[in-house]
């Protein structure tokens, strides 16, 4: 028995010293990353070290060597699921064709780079699974690098990290060594990383250095993993900036390389340059007013965008921001912005209607520089937020706050139909979004947008057997959804003529006015069989939510 206690103390005494991260993982659902271990086994080729001689190598991995990799990649999955910003995949795969051909750096060394790996790849694996991909393969020689990450790394956006164990021999010893001083064996895998994710970070606006984070503030060898975990964590000490971008981790590259729609997360400063160039997938992009500055080249040859939301707060376009976006034929651009760069919307030859929501006179004070030639030939549609919302519309607050969060992104064409009735699934859906779209724990049936926020509404108990996904939303309807996220509190009663104290809504319409959230149709009436438009919806949602 006291055996017993002794393993059950231990056992509270390792969770007590678990990240809180770790628990996080466990109440929240985690964006998906896919890792892979590509292990080149062969090398044919002339190789040139770190010291600039050449000299032909000839090299085959034992499978002993292999076997290690293995045990390395488990070992990075396992490390990056505790971290708790993502659900990491790790899968390995051997590639038994000769590697014949390498690639001289300009100071002379050789190099395997994405361009030469890419075939080799394409015949074994399918390279849009993946969001990172580490190609292992030995030179057998010193060549002054353990591992080498590149941008651009391959077409598709996935990253690459070419990791150089040098040998059989070098990481058995290394690996031996590191356990007998209780290091970590996957620090060049996660340094490695750690460089694709300072060029992920970048798209954010944001920027850190790994190098200087870890020779100024934890220079230390067995600092490696407290060091990496925090740049992860976006917590690193010094002054070269705190480590990857939160919002990195919702988009990794495969999201990124098959989005049709881009909502840039509100609270988001900047997007930096090159951010989300050569997407072709992507037809529509929101950018919320926590935006101060539209990178150069942030949207470059984005040729299937349609629609461009530009929400008030932004105050900079950058230079070729919009430049080759061939498709683009509408775009939202607030009071806000001061200035166009130049060739901002070079190349967009397609915009015909652009929504401005200041006048006539602070559109001509924008700084515009050239080659910005479409939008003098565009409509431009003064004091109008989208085509159908104007600056002083009394929905138009509630809509910018539900294009901001991602709650919606309107109906199309440049429009936010806000007079159209609002469906049961929609407003699921914006409740849903609005309370961050957590994975159900239960499946989804069906594959409708709406599916998802369905499965998660019936487990809320929002909605019972009565809800029918194409039907309009009433008043009753909207304000017991609210209510129930709300925790379904008590209010003094309405007084509504058409509420009565028993109806199932009474304590809904109650708290509801008590909120703000709705006055009522009239004084004495509520009409809660009335049913609502998406200008009605968001508003509502605005007023019980956003303060």
């Amino acid at each position: 028995m006291k055996k017993l206690l002794s393993i059950l103390l231990i056992l509270v005494m390792c969770l007590g010293m678990l990240p809180s991260a770790a628990f996080a993982a466990e109440k929240e659902t985690l964006p998906d990353w896919y890792f892979l271990f590509a292990v080149f086994k062969k090398l044919d080729s002339d190789v040139t070290d770190g010291y600039y001689k050449t000299k032909h190598v000839t090299y085959s991995m034992p499978q002993e060597e292999v076997d290690l990799i293995r045990d390395l990649a488990v070992e990075f999955e396992e490390y990056m699921n505790s971290v708790g910003v993502m659900r990491a995949h790790v899968e390995v795969v051997e590639i038994d064709a000769t590697v014949t051909e390498l690639e001289k750096a300009d100071t002379g060394i050789s190099l395997f780079l994405p361009k030469q790996a890419a075939p080799f790849l394409e015949d074994k694996v399918d390279l849009d699974r993946y969001d990172h991909v580490f190609c292992i393969l030995d030179f057998t020689v010193w060549t002054g690098y353990a591992g080498m990450t590149y941008s651009p790394s391959f077409e598709n956006g996935a990253g690459m990290s070419h990791i150089h164990p040098q040998d059989w021999k070098h990481l058995q010893d290394s690996y031996r060594s590191y356990t007998d001083k209780n290091l970590w064996h996957i620090g060049t895998y996660v340094h490695e990383f750690l460089h694709f994710g300072e060029r992920m970070t970048k798209k954010w606006g944001e920027e850190y250095h790994l190098h200087n984070i870890i020779d100024n503030f934890y220079p230390s060898e067995d600092q490696r993993q407290t060091c990496f975990t925090d740049i992860i964590l976006n917590r690193a000490q010094g002054t070269d900036g705190t480590g990857i971008c939160p919002v990195v981790w919702q988009y990794p590259p495969h999201v990124l390389r098959t989005m049709k729609e881009l909502n840039i997360p509100s609270g988001t400063t900047s997007i930096g340059e090159w951010a989300f160039s050569n997407n072709t997938m992507l037809t529509k992009a929101t950018i919320p007013g926590t935006v101060t500055a539209v990178g150069g080249a942030a949207f470059y040859d984005c040729t299937g965008l349609t629609e461009v939301n530009i929400l008030p707060g932004v105050a900079e376009i950058g230079s070729f921001a919009f430049r080759g976006c061939s498709s683009l034929t509408r775009v939202s651009i607030p009071a806000s912005v001061a200035s166009i760069g130049e060739v901002g919307f070079g190349n967009a030859g397609s915009i015909k209607d652009v929504y401005y929501s200041g006048s006539e006179a602070q559109w001509k004070a924008i700084q515009i520089s050239t080659n910005n030639s479409v939008l003098s030939r565009a409509t431009i549609h003064y004091n109008r937020l989208m085509a159908d919302v104007k600056t002083d519309d009394w929905f138009a607050a509630p809509v910018v706050w539900a294009l901001e969060g991602g709650i919606t992104a309107g109906t199309g064409d440049g429009n936010f139909s806000p007079g159209a009735t609002c469906s049961q699934a929609q407003i699921v859906t914006f409740l849903w979004r609005a309370n961050g779209s957590p994975e159900p724990a239960g499946a989804a049936s069906g594959s409708e947008y709406y599916a998802k926020a369905v499965q998660w509404a019936r487990e809320q108990n929002l909605i019972d057997g009565t809800f029918s996904a194409n039907a309009p939303c009433t008043r009753a309807m909207a304000v017991t959804y609210l209510w129930k996220l709300a925790g379904s509190p008590s209010a003094k009663a309405s007084g509504f003529a058409d509420v009565p104290a028993g109806a199932e809504y009474a304590g809904a319409v109650a708290w509801a006015v008590e909120k703000g959230v709705t006055a009522g149709t009239s004084a004495d009436a509520f009409s809660p069989d009335s049913t609502c438009t998406r200008g009605q919806i968001v508003t509502f949602l605005y007023r019980a939510l956003a303060k």
